[in-house]
């Protein structure tokens, strides 16, 4: 018997052993056997169609995997996901095939596929994913669509990933219609960061009210975005130039590090100094954080004064999301690695960290 149905009769003998009685147990058992049975379904429907898919050259263990190709998918592949997505299969399994349709071939026939998916599509969570899908593998021969579905307040939320699919095919002539929806609360995070990829000098003002949002993210999104659109280019003068771990040239290195919302950087430096006397640029450092990618890392030597002898601190920025930056801080002396991270500590708890 499947362990699936071997589970979900031992839970049900229980429940009828322990009657109408509403207990923690019984609300579990009765929580698990729910569980259980999606379970069974999803499996029941996906593992035929992973077989499929696999006879077809999809090189895939689980449905999950359709959209970690690291090659982008022929067209005939693309072809064989929108054909099943044809067919009659649940929201979930639409979702995992619509997700392989983000790294495929640039190509008009596919593009107007994806096109015609979005637009009919009635899910918002389905059609998100065939968002993401456009802003992707959309090709110019769509673009009045995709400028069309972004202005269009029905697609909600869906539209999340339109944005930068307009950046992608318009370059800095999107910054036009980007800026008209600023306002828009299914998505402006997403157009403010693509007015700052696009350095549109002309959405300065409108992005700066959101540089004192009440969240936290809004805030990170709005400060990147508003220094890359300013007129000045971003200069960080008191920075040494980029730099590897390998350059502070030595076997014997200790490390320690912590991670913070971006507007703590700054601050957090600065205690630092004064704890250790050290003499970090912290304003420039902050400030090429909030500048730096989401998902990179920089690394920078700094020269010091520890307990009167000179030495060097490798510092490595490292950006998680657009609102949070880990500092990782590598040098050859294991007491100034230990003070570090008693400051951090320190420094961790007066903030609430």
């Amino acid at each position: 018997m499947d362990p699936i149905d071997i589970e979900i009769n031992e839970l049900r003998r229980f429940l009828e052993q322990n009657g109408s009685a509403d207990t923690l147990e019984t609300r579990r058992a009765t929580n698990r056997i729910r569980i259980l049975q999606y379970r069974k379904a999803y499996f029941a429907e996906a593992n035929p169609l992973l077989e499929l898919l696999r006879a077809q050259g999809f090189n895939v263990s689980e449905l999950t995997f359709l959209d970690r190709n690291e090659q982008p998918y022929t067209k005939q592949q693309a072809m064989h996901l929108l054909e099943h997505l044809n067919s009659n299969y649940s929201v979930e399994i639409k979702r995992k095939l619509a997700r392989g349709l983000i790294n495929i071939v640039a190509d008009d026939q596919l593009s107007a596929a994806i096109v015609s998916h979005f637009r009919n599509t009635s899910d918002e969570s389905l059609k998100t994913e065939f968002g993401q899908a456009l802003s992707e593998s959309c090709t110019l021969a769509n673009l009045d669509d995709m400028v069309e579905f972004i202005k269009d307040t029905r697609h909600g939320e869906a539209r999340f990933f339109l944005p930068d699919g307009l950046v992608r095919l318009m370059g800095k002539k999107a910054g036009n219609v980007l800026l008209t929806l600023i306002d828009d609360r299914d998505f402006n995070t997403q157009i403010i960061e693509a007015l700052g990829k696009i350095r549109y000098v002309d959405a300065a003002s409108s992005i700066e009210k959101y540089t004192t949002h009440k969240d936290g993210y809004v805030r990170a999104a709005a400060k990147k975005a508003l220094k890359r659109c300013s007129r000045v280019a971003p200069s960080y003068p008191n920075l040494p130039p980029p730099a590897k771990l390998d350059d502070l040239g030595t076997e014997t290195v200790y490390e320690t590090s912590i991670e913070f919302d971006i507007e703590h950087v700054k601050p957090f430096l600065q205690h630092i100094n004064r704890a250790l006397k050290f003499k970090l640029p912290s304003r420039d450092i902050a400030e090429y954080a909030i500048e730096l990618d989401t998902g990179t890392e920089q690394g920078f030597i700094f020269t010091t004064t520890y307990r009167g002898n000179t030495t060097k601190v490798f510092l490595c920025i490292s950006k998680e999301d657009i609102d949070i930056a880990s500092l990782l801080f590598y040098a050859p002396i294991e007491a100034l690695i230990r003070e570090l991270l008693q400051q951090m500590e320190i420094s961790a708890e007066k903030k609430g960290i």
